[in-house]
């Protein structure tokens, strides 16, 4: 349940960054995007703990050091894919013009 309550938070948090982006300035936008970036790794990192739990794959699995890797993938994924989209926005208003 806990993993479902920080994937609805992480989701609600972008969902909210995408919504008002044109309001938010800029540092807003970094701090919304590091926010859901660590909840979605938090929730990655609950969710293999549980199978890893489930699966008896290790006793006492450390829940930090995966929190921080998948944070930083998760963080990396959204650079990207904003990158992608600034992209692709610029040459459509270059087209246009």
């Amino acid at each position: 349940m806990h993993f479902v309550i920080c994937m609805f938070a992480s989701i609600v948090i972008l969902a909210i960054c995408v919504l008002f982006t044109e309001v938010f300035p800029v540092y807003i936008k970094v701090l919304f995007a590091l926010l859901a970036s660590y909840t979605t790794g938090y929730a990655i990192s609950i969710l293999i703990r549980k199978i890893a739990e489930l699966t008896s794959w290790y006793k006492e699995p450390s829940l930090w050091p995966h929190i921080w890797c998948f944070s930083g993938i998760t963080l990396a994924i959204v650079a990207i894919v904003e990158l992608i989209l600034y992209r692709k926005n610029k040459r459509n208003t270059q087209k246009a013009a």
